[in-house]
């Protein structure tokens, strides 16, 4: 799965337009103060001091402000790092072969188990297709076209190829694993000998409304 950007949450932009807008408008005001005061034909000095004054602690404020705000974002990203790291731990560790892809199915993770049933590390898994360790590409192209959405799940039985090993059925179960279903996980449960009887089964879309994220 892929790991977090540098780029700003949506809460983080938030917080610092906020930040932003606020000391725009004070700087504004303060700069329309100080126009007025050096248009009269009597300015004070003391009050053009004083608003070099006002000027210079507001240029402090800004600078605290900033600093508290980068501060909260950096907290922010450990936080999110720590449980993304979690979450990855928690996926490696799943007593069931699960494979992460986006929807023209490239890995984007693999855990320990089904790095084990395909015979390839998850290290080189990643970025490569499940499509060639299907036995009936047509089957894997149909599972493709009705990868499930809005937290539905599909499942169905499909015969793979691992590397340098004997062809072998799975019953497989796919899960959006996001919410915006731009990845999904897959559960692979190799069927055993005495199941294997007759053709594989078709394709079933559930109307399950529970949706994985990993």
């Amino acid at each position: 799965m892929r790991g977090f950007a540098n780029t700003p949450t949506m809460s983080e932009i938030a917080s610092i337009s906020d930040s932003v807008r606020r000391w725009t408008s004070a700087v504004s005001h303060l700069r329309a103060r100080a126009q007025r005061a050096r248009r009269r034909p009597d300015a004070d000095p003391n009050l053009l001091t004083a608003l070099l004054e006002e000027a210079l602690e507001l240029c402090n404020y800004v600078l605290a402000d900033l600093a508290g705000a980068d501060t909260e974002i950096k907290k922010s990203r450990q936080a999110r790092d720590e449980e993304r790291q979690d979450a990855l731990a928690l996926f490696d560790r799943l007593p069931v072969a699960s494979v992460s892809t986006d929807a023209t199915g490239v890995i984007t993770a693999t855990n320990r188990r089904a790095a084990l049933l395909l015979n390839v590390s998850a290290r080189h898994l990643a970025g490569k297709s499940l499509l060639p360790f299907s036995q009936d590409r047509s089957a894997f192209m149909t599972i493709l076209n009705t990868l499930p959405r809005d937290g539905n799940t599909s499942s169905g039985r499909i015969a793979i190829r691992p590397r340098e090993r004997r062809t072998l059925s799975v019953d497989v179960v796919i899960v959006p694993r996001t919410s915006t279903a731009t990845e999904w996980l897959w559960f692979l449960f190799p069927v055993a000998a005495a199941d294997r009887i007759g053709e594989p089964a078709p394709l079933d879309i559930s109307h399950d409304t529970e949706s994985a994220s990993v």
